[in-house]
């Protein structure tokens, strides 16, 4: 009769060995899994911030005019959310704007919340007394169109400089400014579309034009005209349409190369004022997870100009 052989047991050092090399290969892993659900976490964090800073840059971007409450020590205006931001200047009742605006939002997206500040500086380089002002301090280049008998009139503005309108057949033609940046200056030539050696007007402006070109629409002008801007400079260039309450024509901008951005005041009246130029950045801040830490950082940060009137 066969004897039947006893199954070895496991021994207790055997076992603390098995779990410790479970624990050493366990840790790691919880490790990789734990940093990847954060990097996914923090991934669509950034994203619930980018949108809602956006949101609100886009909604300061589509302010022409703001109206100033008085609470009886500061002076502040409301968002669409009735979110409140603060002039930062001891300004009285009897002082129209302020150099500075300053306030601190909160806002939910998602189930997220997140801090946005939201900063408007004046930018008091510019003084823009009135739609009929043409010094050298307001635009670095500025133009008036009218229409007479004989086509649109085109006349450089800028004090320094000034020449007499010059008329032209340009009737649903295509001009097109070409903004060609050399050390120190900006080049802008004005041809027809299509004709850019028969240039009608060459300018020398200082810098990147940082202080935008305006151009003025009489109550004479009655046309449909198309600017092409080819804008070989550094940065935005800002070009204003600044339209006579009579007038009926109208000036179509766009961009063939670099970047524009096109600001247009409807309606205005002769020697009306136009609003100042302020700075806005929006900055979000949220949390984060780093680790075993949650730690709060700014997750986006935009910025833009915009001419806005307080009243």
């Amino acid at each position: 009769m066969k004897q039947k052989k006893k199954a070895k047991g496991v021994t207790l050092i055997e076992v603390i060995m098995s779990v410790a090399l479970i624990a050493i290969l366990i840790v790691p892993l919880s490790n990789v899994v734990l940093a990847a659900f954060q990097t996914n976490k923090n991934g669509e964090i950034k994203q619930k911030a980018s949108f809602v800073g956006q949101k609100v840059l886009e909604e300061m971007e589509a302010y022409d005019e703001l109206k100033l409450e008085d609470d009886g020590t500061n002076k502040y205006f409301e968002l669409l959310d009735g979110d409140i931001t603060k002039a930062e200047d001891n300004i009285t009742k009897d002082t129209a704007v302020a150099n500075k605006y300053n306030g601190s939002i909160s806002r939910n997206y998602l189930g997220k919340k997140f801090t946005v500040d939201v900063i408007m500086e004046r930018d008091t380089n510019f003084n823009y007394d009135s739609s009929s002002q043409n010094t050298d301090n307001v635009y670095d280049l500025s133009y008036k169109l009218s229409e007479t008998g004989s086509g649109v009139r085109i006349q450089k503005m800028i004090s320094q400089g000034a020449e007499d309108p010059k008329s032209f057949d340009l009737n649903n033609l295509t001009l097109k400014i070409d903004g060609t940046s050399t050390v120190g200056t900006s080049k802008v030539n004005i041809f027809e579309k299509g004709k850019s050696t028969d240039v009608l007007f060459e300018h020398t402006a200082t810098g990147d034009l940082d202080k935008g070109i305006s151009i003025q629409l009489d109550k004479t002008f009655s046309s449909n005209l198309n600017v092409e801007v080819d804008a070989a400079i550094t940065g935005t260039t800002f070009i204003y349409i600044i339209k006579d309450k009579d007038c009926t024509g109208n000036v179509n901008v766009t961009s063939t190369a670099g970047n524009i951005k096109v600001n247009r005041y409807m309606n205005i009246n002769e020697g009306e004022s136009i609003a100042d130029l302020y700075n806005i950045n929006v900055k979000v801040e949220g949390t984060l997870y780093k680790g075993k830490e949650i730690v709060t950082e700014v997750l986006f940060e935009g910025s833009t100009k915009k001419n806005i009137k307080f009243k």
